[in-house]
């Protein structure tokens, strides 16, 4: 049974040394995402935390890092 297929796309706005540190930490159980009605959310992996915006199009959530 499939419960989450999670697709990203990191902004272009992060270094490449910031999309590693996200690429390195996603792991099943190692990371939270909190989202807010406001269109917001926090991403936390690795002992670091990120936060962005998101949009839902369709059945897809689009995740921006800021």
């Amino acid at each position: 049974m499939v419960k989450h297929i999670i697709l990203w796309k990191l902004s272009d706005e992060l270094s490449s040394e910031e999309k590693e540190s996200v690429k390195a930490g996603i792991k099943a159980g190692y990371m939270t995402v909190t989202f807010t009605k406001d269109g917001k959310f926090t991403f936390t992996t690795n002992r670091k935390t990120y936060e962005g915006t998101y949009t839902i199009e369709e059945s897809d959530v689009v995740m921006t890092f800021t």
